[in-house]
């Protein structure tokens, strides 16, 4: 993940809004990430390569690896199983409304939530959100909220992100 920008993304493969996200995030993913030769267009010379990390409001291990394999770009997943799914949501206050049950177990939890799905967290070089992307409330537009040349990331990261084939 050396030079790259990281964002969190919150999504599940039921959610209509998510679904109809994808495909601008992606081309959105495409163009950051394009080689150097095609990036043609004005203020491309600012353009910086991003890494995105799935971070799934599945309901089961099947459909997260389903929805990835199946709507998602090139980018990384983090592992269905593992704590850290459930512990980014709640560090960055971002769930789905279902998850509610889950995460919003008090007053306070319930305060600290952010928003729902679709959403990005991108995150500084210490692992901390430096910009929160509302996709569940602005769609494509909370991208034009990202400027991936602010957040240029350089630290080992989690080796719990894997690629779904």
């Amino acid at each position: 993940l050396r030079d790259t920008r990281v964002a969190l993304l919150f999504s599940a493969g039921w959610c209509p809004d998510c679904i109809e996200f994808l495909p601008l995030l992606r081309a959105f993913y495409e163009q950051q990430n394009a080689p150097a030769p095609a990036r043609d267009a004005p203020g491309s010379e600012i353009r910086s390569k991003v890494t995105i990390v799935h971070v799934s409001s599945d309901n089961s291990k099947g459909e997260a690896e389903k929805h990835f394999r199946e709507d998602h770009g090139d980018w990384l997943m983090l592992d269905f199983d593992t704590s850290l799914r459930q512990d980014y949501k709640q560090k960055h206050g971002i769930w789905a409304g279902v998850e509610s049950r889950v995460f919003a177990t008090s007053i306070d939890a319930f305060q600290s939530r952010r928003g729902g799905i679709p959403s990005l967290a991108v995150l500084t070089q210490g692992g901390e959100m430096a910009n929160y992307l509302d996709g569940e409330a602005l769609g494509f537009e909370c991208l034009l909220r990202w400027r991936p040349e602010d957040y240029k990331w350089d630290p080992p990261f989690e080796s719990r992100a894997i690629k779904v084939e």
